[in-house]
């Protein structure tokens, strides 16, 4: 005896949202879902002013620690540099002779 076949993922027998034809209009969203443009659930209005100051910030130390790796990287790189370029005084003049 043959089994029944299965249903598709995500299919089931009396589904409540089939009712729903496509993504919810912008009146039909509760403004308890709504969130802020830098991702926080906070409310719009005095606390947004800290929220985008906060944001700000952590973007400035994000950015400072970029930039002091880069530093380090470039300081190596001018390290090299330099003991490339004495190595190859260094070896002109016996080249030379």
């Amino acid at each position: 005896m043959m089994a029944a076949p299965a249903q598709p993922a995500g299919k089931s027998g009396g589904s409540v949202s089939e009712d729903r034809s496509g993504p919810l209009e912008p009146d039909q969203i509760p403004s308890s879902s709504m969130f802020s443009p830098l991702g926080c659930a906070c409310p719009l209005g005095e606390e947004s002013a800290s929220s985008r100051r906060r944001h700000q910030e952590r973007k400035l130390r994000m950015l400072t620690f970029w930039r002091d790796g880069l530093e380090r990287q470039l300081a190596a790189v001018n390290a090299a540099m330099a003991t490339l370029e004495r190595q190859m005084e260094r070896d002109q003049p016996a080249a030379q002779g």
